[in-house]
């Protein structure tokens, strides 16, 4: 394995067709590099982007405002498949956790707000 030049993924089983195979290396520009989003632009004759921070479950990948597949690359890297060309492509953290904890926040927030609304009503 030549790092920069091979990825290794986990299930070679579930991996995409590649329909993209090119022996020059692309060029990636990091737009923005935030908590919970990434964006970078890609120049390539096609092939793998691999972001090398932690893969982790609730991330998401757009290229060019369609959602791709996330691999899992080099044991513990994030990876996606760019055809050729220039494209913008788009990471963002959205796990399923924090939209569960925020529906129960605001579902609790209701519910208390509904008791002291009915507790302050003069009874007739």
């Amino acid at each position: 394995h030549v790092p920069g030049e091979e990825v290794l993924f986990e299930d070679a089983s579930d991996l995409p067709e590649l329909l993209y195979e090119s022996t020059m290396p692309g060029k990636a520009t990091m737009v923005r590099y935030g908590i919970n989003d990434i964006s970078v632009d890609v120049k390539s004759e096609g092939g793998y982007l691999v972001l090398t921070d932690m893969f982790f479950p609730g991330w998401y990948a757009e290229i060019d405002g369609e959602e791709q597949k996330i691999l899992r690359a080099n044991y513990a890297f994030r990876a996606i498949q760019v055809p050729p060309g220039e494209h913008r492509v788009e990471f963002r953290y959205s796990p399923l956790s924090f939209s569960i904890g925020a529906g129960l926040s605001l579902f609790s927030l209701a519910a208390c707000l509904g008791m002291m609304v009915s507790r302050n009503r003069p009874s007739i």
